[in-house]
């Protein structure tokens, strides 16, 4: 194996960013860490295994967002060892965060306020629009789980699963709680598995004598967890989870993909990527191994999701839960995704446009949302 230097690993790094920013490489700052560059998610994850591929061993999970350059000291002889980088003064790690992030304030003390709660995957900001349509005058706050450190690790150390969704329920609780005036009326809307941690906090709210203050529990295409729908990872189906990846990499790269996984198993990625680029969903010189990575980190926070679910046996609440269901759900020939076990009234299931990652960009969508929360379930 060839030795490669500090060096050649920043001349590598220099000419990639240069490409996929559409900048001189003269341009590229080697002093800005790596995600201060104008990159999305996808671009940085695939640059990561695209490097990792050239120098013949792997970095640590976050190595590249908390450096600039590989230093003297990185290895390069030893295939798949991690790496140590150390280019810069160690980058501080951000201290915690509240989890609540203010998107629409309130116009009065008795205004409806509605908590959304988010999972990741997506950016936070794929809530705006959602914010904007809703009723006038109506408070809208996001509780982002990625702010929740333990939740975070989870994803790059399976181990340190040592919070669960109980726990995550109360923190966002809490944080609701302080944040909204003690008699102003609430609805909880949890997308994805953000519904399930919704549907926790609904459990805590009434036990904290809460209740009558929640008006609406609104899930997007969240999959309930209850036995008939958990599976253990070995159960998890590679055909439907390389389905849920395309669409996610479409609504990341905000372009449509046509493409359904084919036959045989160790074709589908390669595939998928010979789709994305010749629709130009992603650069076309972006190399398989770059994918793979992608494809490794999403996997690893759907398993991450699905252990914390496997985990959670809730009883049911006694009021109404409302399902909002994409044409392309993650499970489409399933009605109600196991909620109404979990209620003792009537699941309220809406069929709205658009898949699991789209359906908050769909306008016809977030009418149907601001009309749910403008007149709220019998509960």
């Amino acid at each position: 194996m060839q030795h490669v230097t500090a060096e050649d690993a920043q001349a590598w790094l220099i000419d990639k960013l240069a490409t996929r920013l559409s900048i001189d490489p003269e341009q590229v700052n080697v002093e800005q860490y790596f995600d201060e560059f104008d990159l999305d998610s996808t671009e940085a994850l695939i640059l990561a295994g695209e490097l990792e591929n050239w120098l013949g061993f792997e970095l640590e999970a976050t190595a590249l967002w908390y450096t600039t350059r590989p230093s003297p000291r990185s290895p390069s002889t030893s295939p798949r060892r991690a790496a140590t980088v150390s280019p810069l003064p160690d980058r501080p790690r951000a201290a915690a965060r509240p989890l609540l992030a203010r998107l629409r304030p309130a116009a009065g003390h008795d205004r409806s306020h509605v908590y959304a709660v988010h999972p990741g995957a997506l950016a936070a900001s794929a809530w705006a629009p959602a914010a904007a349509a809703l009723p006038e005058g109506a408070a809208f706050g996001l509780l982002d789980l990625q702010l929740v450190p333990e939740y975070f690790a989870a994803v790059f150390a399976p181990e340190r699963t040592v919070i669960g969704i109980e726990e995550l329920a109360a923190r966002c609780l809490a944080e609701l709680t302080a944040a909204r005036p003690a008699d102003a009326p609430f609805a909880l809307v949890g997308w994805s598995f953000g519904g399930v941690v919704a549907f926790e906090m609904a459990r805590q709210a009434e036990r904290a004598g809460l209740g009558e203050l929640l008006t609406d529990l609104v899930l997007l295409d969240s999959i309930a967890p209850v036995p008939d729908y958990q599976r253990g990872e070995e159960l998890l189906e590679p055909e439907m989870l390389l389905r849920w990846f395309a669409m996610y990499l479409a609504a990341k790269r905000e372009q449509p993909l046509d493409w359904q996984p084919g036959p045989v198993a160790e074709r589908r990625l390669p595939e998928l990527l010979a789709a994305a680029t010749a629709q130009g969903v992603l650069p076309a010189d972006t190399e398989l191994p770059g994918l793979r990575k992608l494809f490794d980190t999403y996997l690893a926070g759907l398993r991450r999701n699905n252990r914390f679910a496997l985990a959670y046996r809730p009883g049911a609440l006694d009021r109404t839960i409302t399902l909002l269901k994409p044409a392309d759900s993650l499970l489409p020939n399933d009605g109600s995704l196991g909620w109404d076990q979990l209620s003792t009234r009537p699941l309220r299931h809406l069929d709205v446009a658009g898949d699991h990652y789209t359906m908050l960009r769909q306008p016809a969508n977030l009418a149907v949302l601001a009309e749910l929360l403008a007149e709220p379930a019998a509960v």
